[in-house]
């Protein structure tokens, strides 16, 4: 089984995640989670994959990780596709993504909170009743009568988080396109060592007209790409806050070492868009 969660009692049926006896394993593990969650109840960050939710086409995907859930350790070894379906023609629907803790089941499980479509939709809200039945969001869930999936991660309270804005273009400058020459190169700073990149999103100072501005985020120390998709900056818009296709930062490369050399790359310039800031959205080490 991929999910598994406790301490739950061993007394009884042995229902749930209930066994027989817990192990030093287990009260490892159990310590590693809380070390990570940063407070009562939270995603454990550098465990596995951190439970990160990335979009799919009719889905979405929660990668491993742990986390703990109303004082309930939990982790899933296998990522898992979630289903997401089509709200009517017209409308919009916000789902969320949970871990739900069940008291009288003995378990901790991913839940999809399914929202009411409208055209002016809401966030379903969550559960959170101690002792009994407990939820913890991974992510909001966006889903447009077209399939348009759009993942609004909520693993870390924002209080964890601190961002560092990176001027890469200066403001009166046209951005010129170029996979191979980057327009800023930075280096990881020591306060940074440790610390989780979640969200990277970029703005310009004047917008493009047509096409996309395109941003890509390289550690050049890994030899390896930090976004699985790239930040874009719609035609006409400021930021990539309202892009139709949000960036997804790769698990894999997430954690950030002091010393490692970021580069970044504008793949599409769009139409008379000048001056480029990139931010670095990451949860703080512990």
């Amino acid at each position: 089984m991929a999910e598994t969660s406790g301490f739950w009692t061993t007394s009884g049926a042995g229902s749930g995640d209930q066994v027989a006896s817990y192990t030093q394993a287990h009260h490892s593990l159990a310590l590693m989670l809380a070390a990570g969650a940063k407070g009562l109840d939270g995603v454990a960050t550098g465990y596995l994959n951190g439970l990160a939710v990335t979009p799919g086409s009719g889905k979405v995907t929660v990668a491993t990780g742990g986390a703990l859930v109303d004082g309930k350790w939990y982790t899933s070894s296998a990522a898992e596709d979630v289903t997401i379906s089509t709200p009517t023609a017209g409308t919009e629907r916000i789902d969320r993504i949970v871990l739900r803790a069940t008291w009288s089941n003995y378990t901790v499980r991913r839940y999809l909170l399914t929202g009411v479509a409208s055209s002016s939709p809401t966030v379903p809200a969550l559960t959170r009743t101690r002792g009994s039945y407990f939820e913890i969001s991974l992510a909001q869930v966006r889903v447009t009568s077209a399939g348009v999936i759009t993942v609004t991660d909520e693993r870390y309270p924002a209080e964890n988080t601190q961002t560092m804005p990176v001027l890469a273009v200066g403001e009166v400058e046209t951005l010129v396109a170029s996979s191979s020459i980057p327009v800023r190169q930075i280096i990881i700073p020591e306060h940074w060592h440790g610390a989780v990149l979640t969200n990277v999103s970029a703005g310009v100072f004047t917008v493009s007209s047509s096409g996309l501005v395109t941003v890509r985020v390289y550690n050049a120390t890994l030899g390896q790409n930090v976004l699985s998709t790239n930040v874009t900056i719609d035609a006409n818009e400021r930021t990539s806050l309202t892009a139709a296709t949000p960036p997804v930062v790769n698990p894999t490369y997430a954690t950030l070492t002091k010393g490692d050399l970021f580069q970044f790359f504008v793949e599409t310039a769009g139409t008379g868009a000048k001056g480029l800031q990139v931010d670095l959205i990451a949860l703080a080490k512990a």
